[in-house]
């Protein structure tokens, strides 16, 4: 039987569930997957030293490829400058949600947009 790994409630094969990785699920409760969610984005944002998050007024966004296909934002124009000088300009930014209140000691704003 699968057990939710958030909250170690058992799965039955007959519900509905989320398969995050080899032998690991997430039940439908909304809780335990927005914590899987954000537990999992922490972790790749930990390192992120190519600049493929941006956290901006406490919102998170993904830098993706202009050679994305949908492009996050229907493909217009964004130029982001990180708190170490990085400039970065995307025709594919990907929103993923307001940092919940429990990372915002983790994690700081490290960009801004810049007008254009």
């Amino acid at each position: 039987m699968k057990q939710c790994y958030v909250c170690g409630r058992k799965i039955k094969d007959n519900e509905f569930h989320y398969n995050v990785g080899p032998d690991r699920f997430v039940c439908d409760n909304d809780n335990c997957f927005n914590i899987y969610f954000w537990d999992d984005l922490a972790a790749r944002m930990t390192h992120n030293i190519w600049h493929e998050y941006a956290i901006i007024d406490k919102k998170v966004y993904q830098i993706g490829s202009d050679d994305d296909e949908p492009r996050g934002f229907d493909g217009k124009y964004w130029a982001i400058q990180f708190n170490d000088g990085t400039y970065v300009e995307t025709h594919s930014l990907w929103y993923k949600g307001e940092l919940p209140d429990w990372l915002q000691d983790n994690f700081k704003d490290n960009a801004k947009f810049i007008a254009h």
